[in-house]
């Protein structure tokens, strides 16, 4: 799921149970407040028609987290307002603090991703 500010009702629905998830989590709340864009675009990034952060990505891992979740892969990092390792710690967090088995991993914008 990429390309969206908020994770509707919609959403919810169709991503609970799933095994292999991929999550949009574009950019570090901080590092877009303090980036280069404009503060248009900054506004729009950071609104529900914009792209979700590390934090709001991490807070959908912990809703939709379950013990058979094989494998989440962060998605849209963005090279400007965020780092390929803010994600995948943010992440590795909510899968470790449910202990669950699931492997985490980040989508680097030029090469090609494996889940699961």
């Amino acid at each position: 799921m990429t390309d969206t500010g908020i994770v509707t009702d919609e959403a919810w629905e169709a991503l609970a149970g799933v095994r292999l998830l991929a999550l949009e989590s574009n950019h570090d709340e901080r590092m877009l407040e303090k980036g280069p864009y404009p503060y248009v675009i900054k506004q729009r990034i950071a609104s529900e028609r914009g792209h979700l952060s590390n934090a709001q990505a991490a807070e959908a891992l912990a809703r939709l987290a379950h013990p058979d979740l094989r494998a989440v892969t962060a998605m849209h990092v963005s090279q400007e307002n965020n780092t390929y390792r803010k994600p995948r710690e943010t992440l590795e967090a909510v899968i470790a603090e449910r202990d669950l088995p699931t492997q985490v991993s980040v989508a680097f914008q030029n090469r090609l991703v494996t889940l699961g």
